[in-house]
């Protein structure tokens, strides 16, 4: 990396900038000691006391053991939590996401000048100095940013990916799984990324055939012992976590608004927890004799209950939901200035992706990504913005890189 940026001085530059408005975000425009009661918090504090991997849940009803959140960032805020204590664990891993928001911007660099030139690259690196909101989000104390990198990481290997040797795909299987421990929603994308690479190379059926295949395994590897943990506590396969059923009746239900808001008795409460608690209580007496793969399963049935039964509505939020993924939802207040840099990150993206496609640039793979993202929220919910469509932002502001370099050099000669 300092060999790296030693050649790239503005590179060196934009990082350092990143890194001074990160640090200068976290001290004085958040609170750096908060501690979020949230479920990673509850979990990491019961690791670090040595009770295991135990939460209350969703519902906060009792502790027991779960499997409601994946579990590589929860071990980590443990890690900081009992080298640290709170809350001063927390500020360390602000700034540890100040490092990790470096590593965003450095792949995609990298990413930019693969698919199309080192100027692109540079000019991605410039709109990420300044977008707000991966600057906001190392306040935040969630995988977002992690698994942001990651599947940044995932993507510039399959870019690079020859078929030629096997380490490619050892690695490639190595970051996967990795990535599946952090948020198993890269489970969307992994379909359309095996089809892609089948396609990419198959002028050689075997051979790809058997990289996948090394990909698949090597992938699976990494997540087996956390679902042989899971088998063995809830007596049932889970795959990585509990709570897709939960999340999909969260997003389509009668009080369903295609948000994390839900409705009570026709309209939405200003606060998201007070629709979620008046929707829930007439569920807790059942819910209290189940643990959380049966109160998941609980929720299985209520959800196909719900399509069965109103399937126009059912598609009605289908269709809000993906408005919502790739825009806005109207109950989440968003600051202005962040709305307005993603418009102008969106407006070139486009426009970047038109031109892509006229040069025949390899931005297919951005394509993907965009599609798998955008059709398992679109099913499960974009309960906040920022934090499920970030992930897909890297894309967004690396095609927007382009379409300002195509306009800069075809129109404006300047560059």
């Amino acid at each position: 990396m300092l060999k790296l940026l030693r050649e790239n001085l503005s590179l060196f530059i934009i990082c350092a900038l990143n890194f001074f408005l990160c640090l200068i975000y976290i001290f004085f425009f958040s609170d750096p000691l908060w501690v979020p009661n949230h479920e990673y918090t509850d979990i990491a504090r019961n690791i670090a006391a040595g009770n295991g991997y135990i939460s209350s849940g969703f519902f906060h009803l009792k502790y027991a053991p779960t499997a409601f959140l994946a579990p590589f960032y929860s071990y980590f805020l443990a890690f900081f939590i009992k080298i640290f204590n709170l809350p001063q664990a927390y500020l360390g891993i602000r700034i540890f996401q100040a490092f990790i928001n470096i590593s965003i911007c450095l792949m995609i660099f990298f990413v930019a000048k693969e698919v199309f030139n080192k100027k692109t690259a540079h000019l991605s690196c410039i709109i990420f100095l300044i977008y707000l909101p991966f600057i906001h989000w190392t306040t935040e104390v969630w995988d977002t940013l992690i698994f942001s990198l990651l599947v940044l990481a995932v993507i510039f290997l399959s870019l690079k990916f020859t078929n030629k040797n096997y380490f490619q795909s050892i690695l490639l299987g190595l970051i996967m799984g990795l990535t599946m421990l952090i948020n198993p929603s890269i489970l969307s994308f992994l379909p359309l990324l095996f089809i892609y690479l089948f396609f990419r190379f198959r002028e050689n059926v075997p051979k790809i055939l058997v990289n996948l295949l090394i990909i698949f395994c090597v992938s699976g590897s990494v997540v087996m012992p956390w679902l042989i943990r899971n088998s063995l506590v809830f007596k049932a396969f889970v795959p990585v976590r509990t709570g897709l059923w939960l999340n999909l009746y969260l997003g389509n239900n009668e009080d369903a608004t295609g948000t994390v808001f839900l409705k009570h008795k026709g309209s939405v409460p200003t606060d998201f927890n007070e629709g979620i608690t008046l929707h829930f209580r007439p569920m807790i007496d059942d819910l209290l004799k189940m643990n959380e793969y049966e109160q998941d399963q609980f929720f299985k049935t209520k959800f196909l209950n719900y399509i069965k039964s109103d399937p126009f509505d059912f598609a009605k939020l289908i269709a809000q939901k993906t408005y919502y993924f790739l825009w806005f939802n109207p109950f989440e207040k968003n600051n202005i200035i962040w709305v307005l840099e993603y418009a102008f990150v969106l407006v070139f993206a486009l426009y970047g992706f038109y031109e892509a496609c006229k040069a025949r640039k390899r931005a297919l793979l951005f394509l993907l990504v965009f599609i798998s993202f955008s059709i398992f929220y679109a099913l499960t919910g974009p309960f906040f913005n920022w934090k499920y469509r970030l992930p897909i932002e890297p894309y967004f502001i690396i095609l927007a890189g382009y379409g300002i370099y195509k306009i800069l050099s075809n129109k404006l000669r300047i560059i």
